[in-house]
């Protein structure tokens, strides 16, 4: 009988830190606000002249996401999808040469979105933290001016995305949460008979927000 109620009593107590330490499981919604550190690196090849040549910019962007998550006693994992609200801006850069005189180049990064998959630790039943894994996707809008001509090179770019995140439990349902997540896009080349000119984003996005647990 001592044994049988020992028992039960173990039982009870890992069901309990079980439970607590889940704090954040089921389907979920967030919307947050940040900013983004947008990039392009740009490589060319010409008769007259190369270009190798990174630039930047940063905007003010929100995001808004949604998944699902599970516990598993300490360990804790989610899905989620997300979108970016807002283009980001990506760089402007002046470059000369001696066949095409002064060409201006600009970008930015639309119609951003992803998925990733979280795993993480439950530090207790009001905090989880966890890593972000998964892929991108951006709408590259780029534009190069010269005599008055402008050129356009857009082009849909896919990569692999990794951050972090952290969560804390407001109330049973309502939680504040911060992320962040770099994603690094695949390289996309535009051909022309006299050479070639190719693009390769990448963006840094953290914001901070508010999510909803169903």
């Amino acid at each position: 009988m001592k044994f049988t109620k020992t028992t039960i009593a173990l039982s009870l107590g890992i069901a309990s830190s079980v439970s607590m330490a889940g704090g954040f499981d089921g389907p979920f919604v967030q919307v947050g606000v940040g900013f983004a550190d947008a990039q392009t690196k740009a490589t060319s090849h010409w008769p007259d002249t190369n270009i190798d040549a990174t630039v930047a910019d940063n905007s003010f962007v929100g995001q808004i996401s949604g998944g699902y998550a599970q516990s598993w006693g300490k360990f804790f994992l989610a899905a989620s999808v997300y979108y970016v609200i807002g283009d980001q801006k990506a760089g402007r850069a002046d470059l000369s040469s001696l066949q095409y005189g002064t060409n201006t180049y600009e970008f930015k990064n639309t119609n951003t979105w992803g998925m990733t998959i979280d795993p993480g630790i439950n530090l207790n039943d009001s905090t989880t933290a966890y890593l972000k894994l998964g892929y991108g996707s951006t709408a590259g809008k780029g534009s190069e001016t010269f005599q008055n001509v402008t050129y356009n090179y857009d082009k849909t770019y896919g990569g692999f995305s990794y951050g972090a995140g952290v969560k804390y439990r407001l109330t049973p349902n309502l939680y504040g949460v911060v992320e962040i997540l770099q994603t690094n896009y695949g390289r996309s080349t535009f051909y022309f008979p006299d050479g070639d000119i190719s693009f390769k984003p990448a963006s840094l996005i953290g914001t901070v927000g508010l999510g909803y647990k169903f």
